[in-house]
């Protein structure tokens, strides 16, 4: 028995745009304060619990939820020269806040 079904041909180019576009990622992040938007409406701004911040870039299984990131977000790449040397920065307590 043969269905219908939809079909789409789809070229290279149809393939880089559909791909460029990403996944559509949906989480829930509660925060403690008001929401507030920026002057421009493109942004906002809140206040949230580090273990809700967490909880919200994470899965079940606590592995970074990648799909909420931009991929040029550097996300922690283990013990190399530049984490070491944060690390040791933020250890060290001296200097100026850089914030």
């Amino acid at each position: 028995m043969r269905r219908d079904r939809d079909l789409e041909y789809l070229n290279a180019a149809d393939l880089r745009e559909r791909t460029a576009r990403g996944a559509k990622a949906v989480a829930q992040l509660v925060f403690t304060e008001t929401l507030m938007s920026t002057s421009l409406g493109v942004g906002y701004v809140c206040l949230v619990r580090l273990d809700e911040y967490y909880r919200f870039i994470t899965s079940g299984n606590q592995a970074l939820r990648l799909e909420l990131f931009e991929s040029n977000v550097r996300d922690h790449a283990g013990s190399t020269a530049v984490n070491n040397a944060i690390g040791q920065t933020l250890k060290s307590g001296t200097g100026e806040d850089f914030w």
